[in-house]
């Protein structure tokens, strides 16, 4: 299997921060059998609201339009937990396209009835329900929790402890007091904090699954290509030719 691992900004802290992240996988045994390349991005800000969004889409269409046309790729995978442009992406490729996010919700919806995410900035507070939302979801969201550390200073580990403990607190009051069964981290920034965090619920007495959203859209695009499936085209027809730009080619 060959997959396109595609990072959703240019911005060299994000780029060097993924290539870890695949480090970590690779170290898990998630990419056992699976050849991949890495794409760093448009060359776009960190998403801070829509408008942000708004460019990051139109990047991520682009990249994912040339990947295709490559003919090289099995499935691709986009780096963020807004899954940008998901659905028009999927509409351009004949290949399995995968979002962090949405992998993550039906990964713990098989493993729980109530999911939390725990997240670093408001952005993600906002943009993440409206997914749930189109995806099905809301009613297994149990809460959204923030911890409000900057996305930087996460991915750097500054004050790795002092972030360990909030995450391990606000993940604790999401099983308590929201009913959570299952853990999402909603920032991929979080993802090396996952075995710990892990353990340390395990020794407050909950066992509770804690969902790496990156961690899951490669195992759903592994599985998917090892089936044979992709996404239907009933649900994402491709687009429709534009009769007046074909008369002037």
């Amino acid at each position: 299997m060959r997959m396109m691992y595609m990072k959703t900004s240019g911005v060299q802290l994000d780029t060097d921060y993924s290539r870890e992240m695949l480090g970590m996988m690779e170290a898990d045994g998630l990419l056992e059998g699976i050849e991949y390349d890495f794409d760093p991005g448009p060359d776009v800000p960190v998403v801070q609201g829509r408008d942000a969004m708004r460019r990051y889409e139109c990047g991520i269409l682009e990249r994912v339009k040339k990947w295709v046309d490559s003919d090289r790729y099995d499935a691709i995978v986009i780096q963020s937990v807004l899954d940008p442009a998901l659905f028009p992406a999927r509409e351009i490729s004949p290949i399995p396209v995968l979002g962090c996010l949405e992998s993550a919700v039906h990964l713990a919806s098989m493993l729980g009835r109530r999911f939390s995410f725990l997240c670093t900035v408001p952005v993600e507070m906002k943009m993440i329900p409206e997914n749930l939302a189109v995806y099905g979801f809301t009613e297994k969201l149990a809460s959204m929790r923030c911890i409000s550390l900057p996305v930087p200073e996460v991915k750097k580990r500054l004050n790795r402890s002092a972030q360990i403990d909030a995450m391990e607190e606000t993940a604790v009051m999401a099983i308590e007091e929201d009913g959570a069964e299952v853990v999402i981290l909603g920032c991929t920034g979080l993802s090396w904090m996952a075995p710990e965090l892990r353990e340390r619920l395990k020794e407050r007495g909950y066992e509770a699954p804690v969902i790496q959203p990156v961690w899951a859209a490669v195992a759903f695009a592994r599985m998917l290509v090892r089936l044979g499936m992709r996404h239907s085209p009933l649900a994402y027809p491709a687009p429709i030719p534009d009769p007046d730009a074909m008369l002037m080619q």
